[in-house]
């Protein structure tokens, strides 16, 4: 396989210490090998869809700028191909079919690896991440297993994977789910006022909502719950399906990030940082 030097020099995957610590080289498929960084490299941008999921991706209101362990992928890639980053907005029902159509060149989002979307798009996974839930503090749920009762009402939101990984798992709970709105949030306050008996939240995020919702329970309890979540899964951006060879060099950058990935996770999963969106 043929490929182009970067320019720009190389990438490197965030500041490590020690004398062995050395910089992943990027490398740029030769025209023609590549059609997705064929378009990216002639329109002199890179368009990535971006629908927001925190901690992984989430948007300043102040600047609309974007923020978390995706943006810092998005960004890595378009410097790679020394072109500019076009974000398009989208929501989490859209997100893929956008992909197909070819709105974007990257599904700039933390995707869930599921049958029904690699039949259609490409992965490129650069985490993993769970589910756990939220219930009223009187709830009669204390334990996963309690989960599994048609009494309980799952609330959730079209288009999330979690929704139908949950419904698998636990097929006697009575799915509600709704299209997420812009800006959209867990559905706590459904569960708090007695809407539904449980809401799903990303593992990530339980020191949080446990600070932001003292009045409900998450089970498992916080620290276990981003420890040994439920439903835990691999997560990455989406591209288009059957360009290996822009799949290798995403791969790449990823790689070359890894550290800066971690790092970006790690900030904005912290409470102080999102009582402040």
């Amino acid at each position: 396989m043929k490929y182009r030097k970067a320019k720009l020099g190389l990438l490197v995957a965030g500041m490590v210490a020690g004398p062995l610590a050395q910089a992943q080289a990027i490398k740029i498929p030769a025209k023609g090998q590549s059609p997705a960084i064929d378009k990216i490299e002639s329109s002199g941008q890179l368009k990535a869809g971006a629908a927001i999921l925190a901690p992984w991706l989430l948007q300043n209101p102040k600047n609309n700028k974007y923020l978390g362990p995706v943006a810092v992928i998005a960004q890595a890639t378009a410097k790679a191909l020394h072109v500019k980053l076009d974000y398009v907005g989208t929501t989490w029902d859209t997100l893929v079919a956008g992909l197909v159509a070819r709105k974007y060149e990257i599904a700039a989002a933390p995707i869930l690896e599921t049958k029904p979307r690699k039949k259609v798009i490409g992965f490129v996974n650069f985490g993993s991440s769970g589910t756990c839930y939220v219930v009223r503090k009187k709830s009669p749920i204390h334990s996963l297993s309690d989960l599994n009762n048609p009494k309980y009402v799952y609330l959730g939101y079209t288009g999330l994977a979690n929704g139908t990984m949950f419904h698998l798992k636990y097929p006697e709970t009575r799915m509600q789910t709704i299209n997420p709105p812009p800006g959209y949030t867990y559905r706590v306050a459904g569960v708090i006022k007695g809407r539904g008996d449980i809401a799903a939240i990303d593992s990530p995020m339980a020191l949080w909502v446990h600070q932001k919702w003292p009045s409900v329970r998450i089970i498992p309890s916080p620290k276990q719950c981003i420890k040994h979540p439920d439903l835990l899964r691999k997560i990455g951006i989406g591209y288009p399906k059957g360009d290996k060879v822009f799949a290798h060099f995403l791969k790449q950058v990823i790689a070359a990030n890894k550290k800066k990935i971690q790092a970006s996770t790690m900030q904005f999963s912290q409470p102080k940082w999102l009582n402040k969106r």
